[in-house]
């Protein structure tokens, strides 16, 4: 059927070859399906106009079905559907693979690079037979190589009835490898027993010795065992430029003995030096600040602090930090004057120049705070 110079073709169940046709010199299949059966591994070749429906059953009878809209992919993108024994002993009492089976999904772009994510989220169902005779504590779980352990996946519905799981990701790089697992208590992490380095550790809370974690204070700290270690400088940092940072809830990097800093020898100093305009310091707990008019100015974040690369960053003690006044702190709608006698309303957190007296007397009786910047 013809419509608008588009020729829209229906599914070719069990191929995913090219199908050619052509309308004013174009070709188009508006829509492709692969399915392949019993261990068949057909995959979907996915342009960024198609829709595309993947499905793949298994010689257990389980199947995993992939649902895209027309525009879910950025570039051509290839997907498919594999399954292996899950083989790993997890390391929570009574947690067990519902089917003992892992499901691989893989998405490459045509460099045959992992695909970054999708533009709109596909509906991912799996369906295991053996989910039937699970409990409610029964979700969805991908693997982390990272932190080797399985994370559970937010925002699925279970339904045991039908034994189905479905959920709409955003991502597939880093949640290649999923698995229907059964925990007393459905936690949020479940590690995995590791073999091989008998002198790596795992922590309670599934990261493994050398992860990166970082808490809503932005610090970053590097872990071994149950101690964690600040990474105080930058070029510390970027010896790990490699490695992933994890987000992670304040409660888990609480739950590690802070064991000093990277670098160690990091010195803390005073000296009123420091003290001119544009000079950077940094606290002895990793705050960074910025020195005006002999007055200090937080800098919140990295973006921030991004304005003054390769600055110097002097570290000094909590006692020369505390003799520096703060600069004041202006909220929504305060007007401050300057040296040259300009007067400026915050808006959005920035001055704004009030130009006339008749745009001043819309702040009439509210008071002008004199600053030096």
């Amino acid at each position: 059927m013809q419509n608008d110079n588009w020729l829209i073709i229906e599914p070719v169940h069990g191929y995913n070859g090219p199908v050619f046709l052509s309308s004013n010199n174009t070709a188009v299949v508006r829509e492709v399906t692969a399915v392949g059966a019993l261990n068949s591994i057909i995959p979907l070749s996915l342009d960024t106009f198609q829709k595309g429906n993947l499905s793949q059953t298994f010689n257990d009878s389980s199947k995993v079905e992939m649902q895209f809209l027309d525009g879910s992919v950025s570039s051509k993108t290839t997907l498919s559907v594999s399954q292996t024994s899950a083989s790993t002993k997890l390391l929570h009492k009574g947690a067990y693979f519902v089917g003992k089976k892992v499901y691989i999904i893989s998405a490459q772009d045509p460099a045959n690079s992992p695909a970054i994510g999708f533009v709109k989220s596909p509906k991912i169902t799996f369906y295991l037979p053996q989910l039937g005779q699970a409990s409610k504590n029964a979700g969805l779980y991908y693997y982390n190589n990272n932190a080797r352990a399985w994370f559970s996946v937010s925002r699925t519905i279970l339904d045991i009835p039908y034994s189905k799981i479905v959920f709409n990701p955003t991502w597939l790089n880093r949640m290649s490898q999923f698995a229907v697992i059964d925990a007393p208590g459905r936690p949020g992490v479940i590690r995995v027993e590791t073999t091989g380095n008998a002198q790596e550790s795992i922590s309670s809370t599934g990261y493994r010795d050398g992860s990166l974690l970082r808490g809503s204070n932005r610090k970053i700290y590097i872990i071994s065992g149950s101690t964690k270690k600040l990474i105080a400088t930058m070029p510390a940092l970027r010896k790990y430029a490699n490695k992933t940072i994890f987000d992670v809830a304040d409660s888990v990097l609480a739950s590690y003995t802070t064991n000093g800093t990277i670098p160690a020898n990091i010195g803390y100093v005073d000296q009123s030096a420091n003290l001119s305009n544009g000079s950077l310091l940094r606290s002895p707990d990793g705050k960074i600040y910025l020195i005006e008019n002999r007055q200090k100015i937080y800098i919140p974040s990295m973006a921030e602090l991004e304005a003054f690369r390769g600055r110097k960053i002097t570290n000094v003690t909590d006692t020369f930090l505390n003799s520096i006044t703060s600069a004041p702190v202006f909220s929504e709608g305060n007007l401050v004057r300057q040296l040259d006698s300009k007067v400026y309303v915050i808006k959005n957190g920035v001055k704004v120049h009030i130009k006339s007296l008749s745009e001043l007397f819309l702040y009439a009786g509210k008071k002008i705070y004199n600053i030096e910047f």
